[in-house]
């Protein structure tokens, strides 16, 4: 939905309309502010009875349409005023902005240009204008991007939001130019900084990419946070400062046992097991009512392959019952063969879990790793019906989908969903599953209209895009849209694990494996014993010729329990490595 954001004062020829027009304008204005587009429109429509020509009152009257998912009239009155007024800048503006939700690039162009070209509406047209641009592969999107930000030297929000769309098509060092132009005029902004070390970080310059952070020290100075950021930067560029920038850490962590486990956690992200390890046991030594490290410890272990260690930690102390640790108690148990117990806990967890469909898949997945195919679907047909009081009516239905599809089974699977009477769900969780349902029997386009349907309903949710990219990459197509959408998913959440992978993962279908390499190895880090990260490694080693290392790789994905599917993939490269499992 193009945004309502922009904030103007009333033209003039509005203020000197008759009073009962703006009286109609004003009440209208107000509703518009209070997020009540529906109430605001019968106002804005009287308004526009007496200015009949005023663009203002077409642009916010289109708004308002627009806001309450009536797109027919808001294209109609927006064409109105622009037949009315076919250069204000405002409804120029808005044009460019529909034009790119349709991803009509080419018509945006000119409705932004008109938009650029006037001051009062330069800065917002600027990033959608140098976006369109660089998705037309026009050469002038970069000087462009410099342009405006020159012009408006004193915005520093400005000059971020266009390295962000440069980042997002891959231009790191222009988009790194910005951003340090915005820093010097505010350099106490924190996501000027963040910005700065994650496109650094993507240039191969961890060393400098912790540098930029530090400044801010002098801004806030108090935050572990912020220096287990830099210690971890640190770690990775190979600096022994990484050690100071953590003790600093720990101090100031104190006896808080949520924040002694960040610091951990910054350890366990950098390949620093034993040390993270290390910290979170004493921690809960210190603190053994402290759950969520309870928590991170045992899920640690278990992805680490210590499955008894992850079940020890979890019955080391008598806790009150709590969803998550049962939900991990179970997978602990299923990963050591005991597949009564494990059910037994999962169907307590499922029962009271405040979103069982998402405990229950997570149930269904280690079912499809750690059990024999016909237990398998035994334990979870027993679990849904034992369970049926908190789940839907058709959730046993997608759950036995989702077992089928995880066991090599997705011609059946999707058989399965056909009965459903929604074949295309909402739910985010049942639009994943089901694209990989279309994905694993060569219904590509389906999958990728699924979700893309999801992605453009959620245009800033890091998910929804890296959902999109990665099944786009993965199928070999589009990956031009694929790198764009990824990259944007990994700028709005440089943390997640799972988007780093998709990141370097596109960046090798795409040909460049060098640059795959690091962040696959990133990736691998801070998602230990993940098969799926360890087999775009296994690809990526195999493209740069070093097949010890994808020998490595592979012996790793083999043993970190893969799903039946996923192992197959992997058996594939055995007989290319000259492997022996």
């Amino acid at each position: 939905m193009p945004s309502d954001s922009q904030l103007r004062p009333l033209p003039q020829v509005v203020l000197s309309a008759e009073p009962a027009g703006v009286a109609h304008l004003l009440r209208g204005l107000y509703f518009l502010h209070l997020g009540n587009a529906a109430a605001a429109i019968p106002y804005l429509r009287l308004a526009l009875v007496y200015a009949p020509r005023d663009p203002y009152v077409h642009e916010r009257l289109s708004r308002a349409w627009a806001a309450t998912g009536d797109d027919h009239r808001a294209e109609g009155v927006l064409a109105a005023g622009l037949v009315a007024e076919p250069y204000d800048p405002w409804l120029n503006l808005l044009a460019g902005e529909r034009h790119m939700v349709r991803r009509e690039f080419f018509d945006a162009v000119p409705a932004l240009q008109v938009a650029y070209n006037a001051p009062v509406t330069q800065a917002a047209a600027a990033p959608l204008l140098v976006d369109a641009l660089l998705w037309l592969g026009d050469p002038r999107a970069a000087a462009m991007a410099e342009h405006a930000a020159y012009v408006h030297p004193e915005d520093a929000e400005l000059g971020l939001s266009l390295a962000a769309v440069l980042e997002d098509h891959g231009d790191l060092e222009a988009a790194l130019s910005l951003v340090q132009m915005a820093r010097r005029q505010r350099p106490a902004l924190r996501v000027g900084a963040f910005a700065e070390s994650r496109l650094r970080e993507l240039l191969g310059q961890p060393q400098q990419a912790a540098e930029a952070l530090v400044p801010l020290f002098s801004f806030y100075p108090d935050e572990p946070e912020l220096y287990v950021a830099v210690a971890r930067l640190f770690f990775r560029a190979g600096n022994r400062e990484g050690e100071a920038f953590r003790d600093e850490a720990l101090l100031q962590a104190g006896e808080d046992p949520a924040l002694r486990t960040l610091v951990a956690v910054g350890d366990l992200v950098e390949g620093r097991s034993a040390v993270g390890v290390t910290l979170l046991r004493t921690t809960l030594e210190a603190y053994p009512e402290a759950i969520d490290t309870r928590l991170y410890l045992a899920e640690t272990l278990l992805h680490l392959g210590d499955a008894k260690g992850c079940l020890d930690t979890l019955n080391d102390v008598a806790l009150a019952p709590e969803v998550r640790r049962a939900g991990l108690r179970a997978e602990c148990h299923a990963a050591l063969g005991e597949l009564p117990l494990a059910m037994e806990a999962a169907v307590w967890a499922v029962s009271v879990s405040p979103r069982p469909l998402e405990t229950l898949f997570e149930v269904t997945r280690w079912l499809a790793i750690f059990a024999p195919e016909a237990e398998a679907l035994e334990a979870l047909e027993a679990l849904v019906s034992r369970a049926t009081g908190s789940l839907g009516a058709q959730a046993g239905v997608w759950a036995r989908a989702s077992l089928l599809d995880w066991l090599g089974r997705s011609g059946e699977a999707l058989v399965l969903l056909d009965h459903l009477r929604e074949a295309e769900p909402d739910d985010p969780l049942l639009v994943a599953r089901l694209a990989d349902v279309y994905l694993h029997q060569g219904q590509i386009p389906k999958a990728l209209a699924l979700l893309r349907e999801q992605m453009e309903r959620q245009p800033d949710n890091p998910i929804a895009l890296n959902a999109w990219g990665f099944t786009a990459a993965e199928a070999g197509l589009t990956l031009v849209e694929a790198e764009v959408m990824v990259r944007r998913a990994h700028r709005l959440a440089p943390e997640e694990g799972f988007i780093v992978d998709s990141l370097g993962w596109v960046l090798f279908k795409r040909g460049d494996a060098s640059a795959a390499l690091p962040l696959l190895q990133r990736a691998n880090r801070e998602l230990p014993g993940d098969a799926e990260v360890l087999g775009h490694l296994v690809e990526v080693y195999r493209a740069l010729g070093r097949l010890d290392s994808a020998r490595a790789a592979l012996a790793a994905a083999l043993v970190s329990s893969p799903t039946p599917v996923l192992k197959q993939q992997l058996l594939q490269s055995v007989q290319a490595l000259d492997f022996k499992p």
